[in-house]
């Protein structure tokens, strides 16, 4: 499933609680996140693409579990990080000769918690949800 501006309150909707993080990579050219989780449960994989990513940030913390279980995904219509890259621009509009953020793509705020108390943020152009079945439960 792809996500985008019009449809970001779906994302809300889906399941990944208690999923195993497996981790994330980034893709400077592409401008791609790319993630994955176990979702022992229901004994899949699920991948995750961040396409057109224009601000990632990922937060190391281990607060108060120490686990790479995740809590849950959302999106978020308000966010210090968009405000912050739109004040940058704006800033900066004459260094620019496109400015990504107001050429008339909706943007996308992403939000992932783990356990732990970290988080990875992403603010991209479209998300796309994928989901894989695992053969072998007994590995999870």
């Amino acid at each position: 499933m792809r996500f985008v501006y019009r449809n970001r309150h779906e994302l809300d909707k889906m399941y990944l609680h208690d999923g195993i993080f497996e981790g994330y990579y980034y893709n400077y050219e592409k401008r791609q996140v790319k993630m994955s989780c176990i979702d022992g449960f229901y004994s899949k994989r699920v991948h995750l693409v961040f396409n057109n990513v224009v601000f990632s940030e990922m937060q190391s913390c281990e607060f108060w579990y120490p686990t790479a279980r995740i809590y849950a995904i959302w999106h978020e219509d308000e966010g210090r990080q968009m405000k912050y890259l739109q004040d940058i621009l704006e800033l900066n509009k004459e260094k620019y000769d496109i400015n990504q953020l107001t050429e008339g793509i909706d943007f996308i705020q992403v939000k992932l918690q783990i356990l732990s108390g970290d988080t990875l943020f992403v603010i991209c152009e479209s998300l796309d949800w994928t989901e894989e079945e695992l053969k072998d439960r007994g590995s999870i």
